[in-house]
């Protein structure tokens, strides 16, 4: 082989190094500015604790008393429509943020919808688990309607040991999650049996448990060495 040839071959290899290179930091640019699976799952969780500690900020200052409100449903018709349409909202906000997130990612990937949600949400985001939300949603809707809404707040924490036990929704190792689970699964219990309709102790153990799973959030993250 020439001298020129092999230097054109050395040339070519250098040029598709810089190509490389360059696609490389471009690829790595666009994955430090684009939300990852890790910090979507992390958004959520503070947007959860963000609308718990509002709750408990207007009961604590009396703004808003939930649980005299709950308790008054048990007189009113029109308070228990409104607690119903109350909770309704709340949840369709927070599936909203979390459907858009996943979505404005989903398309930048180039990936469908339901592909990005199954790869990287298959426990929060099948139909299964939003079987189960509505379910869970009209349970709280009849006790509401039956004008027993001092039962809501034993409801909420059965349900949240209820997601911590199979493991949705929070990311939460299961040696935590089991007991975290039955101890609240015995709390609502409690409530039931006393007629404690505070609705300090869900929405309480609800912050703790989102707390817990953005600990383990960025506990897994640091562990792997990168952003996930």
């Amino acid at each position: 082989m020439s001298q020129g040839k092999l230097e054109q071959i050395q040339h070519a290899i250098a040029d598709l190094n810089a190509i490389r290179n360059a696609l490389d930091r471009a690829e790595a640019k666009q994955q430090k500015g684009s939300f990852t699976p890790g910090t979507l799952h992390r958004a959520l969780y503070l947007t959860l604790i963000a609308i718990s500690c509002a709750v408990l900020a207007m009961e604590i200052l009396h703004i808003f008393p939930v649980t005299a409100a709950l308790y008054a449903t048990h007189y009113s018709w029109t308070l228990r429509y409104m607690t119903i349409s109350g909770m309704a909202l709340v949840l369709i906000l927070i599936l909203l943020v979390f459907y858009g997130l996943t979505h404005h990612v989903a398309r930048k990937s180039g990936e469908s919808l339901q592909e990005y949600n199954q790869r990287n949400f298959a426990t929060i985001s099948s139909i299964a688990f939003l079987s189960d939300l509505l379910i869970k949603f009209v349970g709280l809707s009849v006790v509401v309607l039956s004008g027993r809404g001092d039962w809501v707040a034993a409801l909420l924490v059965i349900y949240t040991g209820d997601y911590l036990l199979q493991g949705r929704l929070f990311l939460i190792p299961v040696q935590y999650a089991i007991p975290a689970g039955i101890f609240c699964f015995t709390i609502g219990t409690l409530q039931l049996l006393f007629w404690t309709g505070w609705i300090y102790w869900p929405f309480g153990l609800f912050i703790l448990a989102n707390v817990a799973s953005l600990y383990f959030s960025y506990k897994t993250a640091s562990g792997r060495g990168t952003q996930v």
